[in-house]
């Protein structure tokens, strides 16, 4: 192994989201939800919703924010959900096709591929849209518009904005963290970040080898 890039962990001041962003309730394909604009797209927040954002009880554990194109949705999100014990908040961005194919298509998919899906992960739909995030109707088979290039730092800021925990963790879809990493990080972070906010925890990624098949234990 080598270590390929360093990363860390920070603590979270959440950032409203302006209330004249928000369109009004919507009902699609059997989900309560809200969209909202965020620069050149609209969002669909919470289409699955983790039971760990709901309360507060996981309020100083660490938010793992990733992101990704719905065409490359695979098991890696299995993996990255079952090996962290906090909350996982996941943007997935919709490529230029039928949203009303393409929203129940990427929550099944999802479903098929976490066991518990409902216990740690929160998915969030992002996509681009002809009329200004105007009030129409998704079920209509609206197609939403293609974009040149895959939006990496909007998708990764609309998965952190609907974070719901003190401390995040911003990290590639690819990857995989050691079992028991968030449960000590979130203690470090605890300690560590209490005495100074602005402290950040850096911490070490290594690549692994493609044929290994177990994940490191950290005591």
């Amino acid at each position: 192994m080598r270590i390929s890039l360093l990363i860390g962990i920070c603590e979270y001041f959440s950032v409203a989201i302006n209330s004249t962003d928000l369109k009004g309730e919507h009902f699609i394909f059997g989900l309560r939800t809200r969209v909202f604009r965020y620069k050149d797209y609209c969002v669909l927040p919470n289409v699955i919703q983790s039971k760990m954002s709901l309360g507060l009880n996981y309020y100083k554990r660490i938010t793992l924010v990733l992101h990704a194109d719905q065409k490359y949705l695979d098991k890696t999100i299995s993996y990255q959900v079952d090996s962290w014990d906090g909350p996982v908040s996941l943007a997935v961005v919709i490529p230029s096709v039928s949203i009303n194919k393409s929203i129940p298509a990427t929550i099944e998919k999802i479903t098929g591929l976490v066991t518990d899906v409902k216990g740690k992960l929160s998915v969030h739909i992002v996509y681009r849209w002809p009329m200004n995030c105007k009030e129409v109707s998704l079920e209509n088979g609206w197609h939403v518009l293609s974009s040149a290039l895959y939006p990496a730092n909007t998708a990764r800021n609309i998965a952190r904005m609907l974070s719901r925990t003190k401390y995040l963790l911003i990290a590639d879809y690819s990857h995989i963290f050691s079992l028991n990493f968030e449960r000590q990080m979130s203690k470090l972070a605890e300690e560590v970040l209490h005495v100074n906010s602005k402290t950040v925890l850096v911490f070490r990624i290594f690549e692994a080898n493609t044929t290994a098949s177990r994940l490191l234990f950290i005591d």
